[in-house]
């Protein structure tokens, strides 16, 4: 059923839920243990996060911000929320999504006869984010950064080639010690990368283990997934990437989906591979044509003994494994006495210094957050706690704080050439010299952080740390990119520049500067571009959701981070407002020409006239998405519930700025079930006309419109693939909606939408917009930053032959000596501005159409659709002599 009644209260949180657990004593047992209880049973997302939200709203403030006595942060779970909510199936079950994508890649693929490079002229261009200078409010110097980056893999002899892993951006390289950047990986489904191995035989073939390993408290989302990409399996390159083919399928518990955590080569034999996951660990001795399963249960990491063929360790949450035999089989160390903690998730070091000593940093998930460093120097037979004093593993640069997010980023690196240097991150970087008896911070989260003024800044939550073993230079890898060091720390260089790997949620632009844009990112906040450049200003730190800009106001737009909203001046980087908001993530909307007014949409929409000083519940809600008719400022659409995931959803009006809404979505042609509406967009000079579409993998339920406001609906989905649809955007003729997989253009007179991805990554592009001013269209991605394209070029020259549903249209000429081959879904349908010439041999089978109208670019009425003629005349509303080449 749906909601009809507003009775939220904007200063109370949130609270929801199948079940009453308001009533537990938080401090009977653990807060794990508690929503674990809570929790059992529940295999849904609707069954879920009532009782997560119910739960987090007993607990203690700190607790849900930062986490801690074994559960995540409520903002990790709102993450999760967020991101299954538009990717669950007709029934509200979980889905294993780069699987499902990968599906419907190679259905889309096979069905085409020719590539995507061909279906548009032009193509998507890169415009960063590739660098992220400071504000100039050093209240905002706190995770500044570009990108996750969860693992690092170096050439055995050529310092200059380095390959690191992301959870969105795939596999990247470069060859030149980090001065360029290229990504590998972008023809492939986003999976995320939580393995890479160099053959030390022949560096040229790659593999990497598919899937997010890394995530805040991994034992709850590891049958739930989500944000936690589940694995592919092992992918293989032979040619540096260039191109990559799968190996043997794992053979994994039936039924169950698993993450990637690391992967390893045997030292000696290069065939001989491990890869760790959270359905145990996997064995090839054939470069990956076959696996075995050699050990059940969740597995972090794994190190080889330094130079040994046989001997390999394997670490678990709270155990650590060693084989003599190549991983065959497998036996548990013994340790000299227990932790004190129990640990969430343990992190192995080795060093050819000392090839006998493995260190393993134990990781807690309690308040008391660190567990020890435990060092073996007999290869893993025994370990033998050292220290354990103070808290590594938090914020606090002198280790007095009992936070921990150890299952999220956890790493260990040992010195190549002294054994005693032992590298430790999590949060922050540490350090031991003396074998792990005491520590020494080395890197801070926060710039303007005072506690230690020897520490370096880099970004905090620290996934990956390794000496380059030729070089013996240190790198770490976090969530905002890559560092180097060329003493072990002391010092740090980001290398990150040209690594375009942001997780974009939400972009916008300023209309009478498209080219100043702002964004709110995962782990990297809310960015804003100034200039028509690849760098982007960081504003603020956190999680960055929407963002709207301030009319007639030079300098300021609104964000929503996290569970506030702010009033940002790019100018100075102040922050004048700082309001509360009722839910994590809202979306947020300034009056297109009344500078006073902003919406918050919550579970109810807030509306202020004020600037945000003060606010008033509108009813209705806007939590999924709100918009402005551009020609009559009066109407608004919205669309929204009290809740994230599918269910009492509803799509509004208001036609008197947004001070009383109505719901449209019960009327004649709309669906009765749905996920969630992703995106609205409104005609550009019809208020009357909206589109919407739709969360959730239903086929044939992606992009609907109503012509009349809202009274009537009509199914505009056609051929789309069942893929999340994320965002909607139109021009004067076409309509652009942006996918998990590419992005999609439809004309009003096609029932067809066409795939005008390209070059654009497989990568789920989450917000697109357009300026009729230069004909750009922008994308933000979740996980390859933001890209533009022109939709109408000066000229095209076409000379292969056209099959499928296709238009082309350009500023001046348009000259095609093509074969249009004649099968029933061969129409082609060419506008220009200036002239089409048809040159010698283009020609039009039976079956095929051609369209062809002299226009400006992207302007003007939709032509005609002519009836196939065999070899016949072109088909055209325009005189015959403005078409060349046919009479």
């Amino acid at each position: 059923m749906r909601f009809t009644t507003y009775y939220f209260v904007r200063s109370t949180i949130l609270v929801l839920g199948l079940m009453s657990i308001a009533s537990m004593d938080i401090t009977a047992q653990s807060l794990s243990n508690q929503l674990r209880s809570a929790l059992q049973g529940k295999t849904k997302l609707a069954e879920i996060m009532p009782v997560v939200d119910s739960f987090f709203a007993t607990v203690p403030e700190d607790i849900r911000e930062n986490g801690g006595d074994g559960i995540p942060k409520w903002k990790h779970w709102k993450r999760w929320e967020w991101y299954m909510a538009r990717r669950l199936d007709a029934n509200g079950d979980f889905v294993h999504v780069p699987q499902h994508n990968l599906d419907i890649l190679r259905e889309v693929r096979a069905g085409k006869s020719i590539s995507r490079e061909t279906q548009l002229p032009g193509e998507w261009t890169s415009i960063g984010m590739t660098t992220s200078s400071y504000s100039d409010d050093s209240y905002n110097s706190y995770a500044n950064g570009t990108g996750r980056i969860d693992r690092i893999a170096f050439h055995p002899s050529d310092t200059n080639i380095i390959y690191v892993g992301t959870p969105g951006g795939g596999l990247w390289r470069t060859t030149n010690g980090g001065d360029v950047w290229g990504c590998l990986t972008d023809s492939l489904p986003n999976t995320g990368v939580s393995g890479v191995v160099l053959s030390h035989a022949a560096p040229a073939t790659v593999y990497i283990l598919t899937g997010t390993g890394d995530v805040t408290n991994v034992n709850y989302f590891v049958n739930l997934f989500g944000l936690v990409a589940p694995s592919l399996g092992v992918y293989k390159s032979i040619n540096s990437g260039v191109t990559w083919t799968p190996t043997g399928s794992f053979p994994a518990t039936p039924g169950v989906k698993y993450t990637g955590q690391d992967l390893v080569q045997n030292p000696v034999n290069s065939n001989s591979l491990l890869a760790a996951t959270s359905d145990g660990i996997f064995r090839t001795t054939n470069g990956g044509t076959t696996w075995t399963k050699v050990r059940h249960g969740l597995f972090f990491d794994l190190e080889y003994k330094p130079g040994s063929s046989t001997t390999v360790y394997a670490a678990k949450a709270d155990s650590i494994f060693y084989s003599i035999n190549d991983g065959v089989t497998w036996t548990a160390s013994t340790l000299n006495e227990p932790p004190s903690i129990v640990p969430s998730r343990i992190a192995l070091g080795t060093s050819p210094a000392n090839p006998t000593r493995v260190y393993a940093l134990f990781g807690g998930a309690t308040w008391a957050a660190f567990s020890g460093v435990y060092r073996s120097d007999n290869s893993g037979l025994n370990f033998t706690r050292k220290g354990t004093q103070p808290n590594i593993l938090g914020y606090s640069l002198t280790g007095y704080d009992g936070n921990s997010q150890a299952e999220y980023d956890l790493a260990v690196a040992v010195d190549p050439i002294d054994a005693n240097r032992i590298i430790l991150s999590s949060i922050n970087v540490w350090t031991s010299t003396n074998g792990g008896d005491s520590y020494v911070n080395l890197t801070k989260w926060y710039e303007e952080q005072s506690g230690n003024s020897n520490s370096a800044y880099i970004h905090c939550d620290q996934h990956a740390a390794a000496y380059q073993p030729v070089s013996q230079n240190l790198f770490a890898c976090s969530d905002g990119g890559i560092y180097r060091s060329l003493n072990h720390g002391d010092t740090w260089t980001n290398i990150s520049d040209g690594l375009v790997l942001s997780q974009f949620y939400h972009l916008s632009q300023k209309p009478s500067r498209p080219y100043q844009k702002a964004g709110g990112l995962q782990d990297n906040g809310v960015k804003f571009r100034s200039e028509g450049v690849s760098d982007f200003i960081h504003m603020y730190g956190a999680d960055g959701f929407s963002t709207s800009f301030v009319a007639g106001n030079s300098t300021e737009f609104y964000s929503s981070v996290n569970d506030r909203i702010l009033r940002i001046n790019y100018a100075t980087g102040a922050v004048p407002i700082d309001v509360q908001s009722n839910i994590y993530f809202a979306q947020v909307l300034a009056h297109p020409v009344n500078a006073n007014i902003v919406f918050s949409g919550e579970s109810d929409i807030f509306r202020s006239t004020n600037q945000g000083s003060n606010w008033t519940n509108q009813g209705a809600s806007g939590s999924w998405g709100m918009v402005f008719a551009p020609s009559d400022y009066t109407r608004m659409y919205a669309a929204g519930s009290n809740v994230a995931w599918n269910g009492d959803g509803e799509v509004y009006t208001s036609t008197n700025e947004g001070i009383n809404w109505s719901i449209i979505s019960n009327n004649a042609g709309f669906p009765a079930t749905f996920d969630v509406v992703t995106d609205l967009a409104v005609h550009p000079t019809n208020p009357l006309i909206i589109y919407v579409t739709l969360g959730g993998l239903i086929n044939g339920n992606k992009v609907y419109r109503s012509i009349n406001g809202g009274l009537t609906w009509t199914n505009l989905t056609f051929n789309l693939p069942n893929v999340a649809v994320h965002a909607i955007v139109l021009t004067a003729t076409k309509i652009f909606v942006g996918t998990d997989i590419s992005v999609y253009h439809l004309t009003a007179d096609q029932s067809v939408w066409t795939d005008v991805g390209d070059n654009l990554p497989n990568t789920p592009v989450t917000d697109l917009l357009y300026d009729a001013g230069t004909g750009i269209i922008t994308a933000g991605t979740f996980g390859r930053g933001v890209w533009e394209r022109k939709i109408c070029v000066d000229d095209i020259t076409l000379t292969y032959p056209l099959n499928g549903a296709l238009k082309y249209s350009c500023n001046d000429e348009l000259i095609s000596s093509s074969d249009i081959p004649g099968n029933a879904i061969d129409s082609v349908d060419f506008r220009a501005f200036g002239k089409i010439k048809l040159l010698p041999g283009f020609k039009v089978g039976t079956g095929g159409y051609l369209k062809a109208k002299i226009e400006a670019c992207d302007n003007g009425s939709i032509p005609f659709m002519a009836p196939p003629v065999s070899g016949g005349p072109v088909m055209t509303t325009e005189p015959k002599k403005m078409v060349e080449g046919k009479d």
